[in-house]
């Protein structure tokens, strides 16, 4: 029997992350673009007293203005005039000014959306507010993610504006990093079988967070590690590859100054074979260090066809006995990126298949997204990476989702009860 998709579990589960977006490996060119400003709005302005404007998203249907005071925070979601919303508290117009799911009581926010739909008239006038939106999303005005692309063997751009950086060929590297700008705060990952290890790493990390690169994850497997690299890199993503059931010593204390120091963390273990069944003795092991409830265990299946055919029948099972372990030992689990786990695979744990956090189905294609014909009928389709490798599954494995098993997608809380009703 196909388990129920609870979308309000899900997006719960989701902001009970420690840090929700910068844990998870991944970037996400579906959800659009981060442009610095649009229209009368630019990132970090002050809104009302303490409330900033963090963020600017720009979405095939619609804008997102994510605003923050101290420890609430909001997302309002303005809907393009061209396409069909449902209205919002701060409609003007053929605008929808709405807002996303939140655990803030709308009284106390409900001003910022108003001068946000305040100053949008201000600056148009009611007759121009189509038009305007269609301007300050498609125009010149809107400053859409780019980054200067360097010849280099240690470096890969990407369209939607992260660079990947392996160590291994970082000779020369230091001769063109005066060149590597993002024109918005953007993602840089560091990545080698040594990283650690790179004489140049703290002067690397700086100086791409000044070029542009707020987010600086550094990958490694504990190797070489350091004490005092816990507060050395203090503003770095860390991402630590573990490989068995068992910690090494150096990966220990890797994870123990990180857990200690409340570092933003996030721990990858791929199921191949040889960890597959290691799973639950890494969760004990992990369990032993002091701090480390409320820890991020990103589980990812292999990519490699050989080794995914290995264990894609057992990695049901593994997930949710791994699930059920993780939740009474305080370690958090999720799987996210290259690798990614599907949901009808997870059984009882769909909450933490990352695909199913956003807003807006993802409707992946082409000949990357692998597919059995059974995913054909899922009613979680458009949700869904495929699967991780080619390979025929058991039928009792894997499982289509049947259209009662998905409801509607609450994008916020627009209940059929009505926006303000459906907050309290």
């Amino acid at each position: 029997m196909s388990p129920l998709v609870d979308w309000h579990a899900i997006r719960a589960y989701a902001a009970g992350l420690r840090q929700p977006e910068s844990q998870v490996e991944e970037v996400v060119q579906h959800e659009g673009r981060r442009p610095l400003s649009w229209g009368v709005f630019k990132k970090d302005d002050v809104l009302l007293g303490d409330w900033i404007l963090e963020e600017i998203l720009v979405r095939d249907e619609g804008v997102e203005l994510a605003a923050s005071s101290g420890e609430q925070s909001v997302r309002f979601f303005l809907g393009d005039p061209e396409q069909a919303h449902e209205s919002g508290p701060f409609d003007v117009g053929p605008l929808t000014i709405s807002y996303l799911q939140t655990e803030c009581a709308f009284e106390s926010f409900s001003t910022v959306g108003e001068i946000i739909r305040d100053r949008i008239v201000e600056k148009v006038g009611q007759d121009r507010l189509a038009e305007a939106f269609s301007e300050w999303t498609t125009g010149e005005s809107s400053e859409v993610v780019e980054i200067q692309a360097v010849e280099h063997p240690a470096l890969f751009f990407d369209a939607s504006g992260w660079i990947s950086i392996d160590l291994d060929y970082a000779e020369g590297l230091q001769e063109v990093l005066p060149q590597i700008r993002a024109r918005i705060p953007s993602r840089a990952i560091l990545k080698g079988a040594h990283v650690l290890a790179y004489e140049h790493l703290q002067h690397l990390v700086a100086r791409l967070m000044q070029q542009g690169y707020g987010q600086v994850i550094l990958e490694t497997d504990g190797d070489g590690w350091r004490p005092e690299f816990a507060s050395s890199f203090s503003d770095a993503h860390w991402q630590v590859t573990l490989q068995t059931g068992e910690l090494r010593p150096e990966q220990r204390g890797c994870l123990s100054d990180l857990m200690a120091a409340k570092a933003k963390l996030q721990m990858r273990y791929v199921l191949n074979e040889e960890a597959a069944e290691g799973l639950l003795s890494l969760l004990t092991s992990l369990s032993a260090i002091e701090n480390h409830e409320g820890a991020v265990l990103n589980l990812v299946a292999p990519t490699d066809p050989v080794q995914w055919n290995r264990v894609k029948n057992s990695v049901s099972r593994l997930v949710s006995e791994a699930w059920r372990r993780a939740q009474e030992l305080g370690i958090l689990l999720v799987t996210s990126g290259e690798g990614e786990i599907p949901a009808c695979l997870l059984g009882d744990a769909t909450v933490m298949s990352h695909s199913l956090w956003h807003d807006a189905p993802m409707e992946l294609q082409g000949d990357a997204v692998v597919l059995e014909p059974l995913c054909g009928t899922c009613s979680l389709r458009k949700w869904c990476a495929g699967l991780p490798a080619p390979g025929v599954m058991d039928e009792e494995v894997l499982v289509a989702f049947k259209p009662e098993d998905v409801p509607r997608h609450p994008l916020g809380p627009r209940e059929e009860a009505g926006w303000e009703e459906g907050m309290r």
